[in-house]
C-alpha cells in the first residue's frame, strides 16, 4: 500500500465531497452558514495518528462501525479545544464561552458526529459505487488513551489509515476536526485495488 498520486487524487475527491455535504447539512440544521473544507487528505501509518494531538490532550470523538463491501471504523476526532470551539459555533455562543461539555453539549457533538459520518460515508460509497452500512455512532469524551490503541483493537487491523483534516468555519470561529477511515487489511487492499 502506498500513497500514489491517483490514490491521493481519489481520496481528495472523497474529502471534498464529504466536506461540502457536511457543510450543507450543518448549514440547514443551524440556519446559519457553515463552511467545511478538507485541505489535507492522506494515507498515514496508524501509529502516526497520536502525534497529531498534543500529548496529554483529551479528545472528543465519534466512532462508527462500517460494514458491507468494506469493514472497519470511521472516527471523527476533536481536541478538547476544538470541541469547545465547535460547540460555541453551533450553539451561537461567543468564541471561548463553552468551558465544559455538559449533557446538552454532548447532544450537539453527537449530532455533529452523525452528520459528518453520514456525509463522508456516503461520499466514499458513491465514489466506489458500493453499499456501505454505518452502525450506531458511539460518542466518547475525555479520550486519554492513545488513539492508535483504540482504533487498533482489531487483530485484522490495517497498518495505515485514511486521514482527512477538516476545518469548520462559522462566523469568526474556526475549529479543526480529523476524519479517520480505519479499515481492516482486506478492505484497505480492496479499496486501493479499485482506484
Amino acid at each position: 500500500m502506498s500513497g500514489k498520486k491517483n490514490e491521493i487524487a481519489l481520496l481528495q475527491s472523497i474529502g471534498h465531497a464529504g466536506a461540502a455535504s457536511s457543510g450543507q447539512a450543518l448549514t440547514a440544521l443551524l440556519k446559519k452558514r457553515v463552511d467545511a473544507s478538507s485541505p489535507e487528505i492522506q494515507i498515514v501509518p496508524l501509529k502516526a495518528i497520536d502525534s497529531l494531538f498534543k500529548k496529554g490532550d483529551s479528545l472528543t470523538g465519534v466512532f462508527v462501525p462500517l460494514s458491507g463491501k468494506v469493514n472497519g471504523t470511521m472516527a471523527v476526532l476533536f481536541s478538547r479545544k476544538d470541541a469547545l470551539l465547535m460547540i460555541d459555533a453551533l450553539t451561537g455562543e461567543k468564541k471561548g464561552t463553552t468551558k465544559f461539555v455538559g449533557e446538552y453539549n454532548q447532544s450537539v457533538m453527537r449530532e455533529v458526529g452523525n452528520i459528518l459520518c453520514n456525509s463522508y460515508v456516503n461520499a466514499l460509497a458513491a465514489m466506489f459505487r458500493m453499499s456501505i452500512s454505518a452502525g450506531v455512532p458511539q460518542l466518547v469524551f475525555n479520550l486519554s488513551q492513545p488513539t492508535a490503541s483504540v482504533l487498533g483493537e482489531s487483530a485484522s487491523a490495517a497498518s495505515e489509515v485514511v486521514l482527512i483534516e477538516t476545518v469548520f468555519q462559522v462566523s469568526d470561529i474556526s475549529a479543526q476536526g480529523r476524519i479517520i477511515f480505519f479499515f481492516d487489511e482486506k478492505s484497505f487492499d480492496f479499496l486501493l485495488e479499485r482506484i
